[in-house]
């Protein structure tokens, strides 16, 4: 019994500990967002969404979720506005798109239009990069040469058992679609209020799920992949709709 006690107490420091770090990387990625405003630093808002995002995956790992959702619900609102703010106010508006990797083990990019028909454009890590490494590294198959229907299993079991971010995961192909179904997705309200607030802002930043499913399909289709529709049910279901150019 003490010893099974002993365990649970180093778990709860532990945890308790992990928190407290996350809780520093989000207090700092919010410094951050406030200095960018004054100083008009890109690389002050990337160091932000960086920090966000590291502190949203600590809280995955560690907290309920009704209390990581609204914190990263809380950050990741503000960090995403004032980044697609500064774009914009750069003139970056056009079409964003993740490119494939040279090699096998090469990082994608995301690359930002300025605008229709104009082929200058800013590159930047996609901010799912992280996540879609690691779900890399647990494939059993090498994602270059893995078939589409494993593919479609194995994220499936991804999303729901191992990190279980939804309740269900399907995804089918139409010709030159991705189609992304996912049930009970934790958040969704975040994803709403993005869409809600501005619709080309995810699709221009690709947060950071979308982000991570859409370099997986460029790697595994060899081609750029965009984000063509977020769409939103009764049913609690999300749809992503992705592009293969």
């Amino acid at each position: 019994m003490s010893a099974r006690f002993a365990h649970a107490k180093n778990a709860g420091w532990f945890t308790q500990a992990k928190t407290r770090i996350a809780f520093v990387f989000f207090i700092s990625s919010a410094l951050l967002v406030v200095f960018s405003y004054f100083y008009s630093s890109i690389f002050l808002i990337l160091g932000a969404l960086g920090l966000a995002v590291w502190g949203a995956m600590l809280l995955l790992a560690t907290t309920q979720k009704v209390v990581k959702v609204n914190l990263v619900k809380l950050i990741m609102t503000d960090s995403i506005f004032a980044f697609d703010s500064l774009l914009s106010r750069f003139g970056y508006d056009g079409m964003a798109i993740i490119e494939p990797p040279m090699t096998i083990g090469g990082n994608p990019s995301l690359r930002i239009f300025k605008a229709t028909g104009n082929e200058e454009s800013i590159s930047l890590m996609p901010l799912g990069s992280d996540l879609a490494f690691l779900i890399e590294k647990k494939s059993p198959i090498d994602l270059f040469s893995v078939e589409f229907d494993i593919l479609s299993e194995f994220l499936s079991k991804m999303f729901t058992d191992e990190f279980e971010l939804s309740s269900g995961f399907v995804m089918t192909r139409e010709n030159e679609q991705i189609i992304i179904r996912m049930k009970d997705f934790i958040f969704q309200d975040l994803c709403e209020q993005l869409e809600k607030s501005n619709s080309s802002c995810c699709k221009k930043l690709l947060y950071p799920i979308c982000g991570s499913l859409a370099c997986i399909i460029s790697k595994v289709t060899h081609k750029s992949v965009s984000l063509d529709k977020v769409l939103f049910s009764s049913k609690n279901t999300v749809e992503l709709r992705f592009l293969i150019h």
